[in-house]
């Protein structure tokens, strides 16, 4: 039987992905091919292509609470 390996405590992340929730009420979706992520709080969404971490668009005033995507 092989000798037990110690378990990894620390990690580096791969790809980090800009805070987007500022408190309040949000929403969170995924498109089909799960490569684009909406976020939305308030007024304000946010769409971030997931592989590269970029902000692809931010829509601001999209209307006066926005709560469903």
């Amino acid at each position: 039987m092989a000798p037990p390996q110690a378990l990894k405590t620390t990690f580096k992340p791969s790809k980090v992905i800009q805070p987007y929730y500022s408190g309040g009420i949000g929403c969170v979706a995924l498109d089909r091919t799960g490569r684009l992520l909406v976020t939305a709080n308030d007024n304000e969404a946010v769409i971030t292509d997931i592989e590269s971490g970029s902000e692809i668009a931010r829509i601001n005033n999209v209307c006066p609470t926005l709560r469903s995507i």
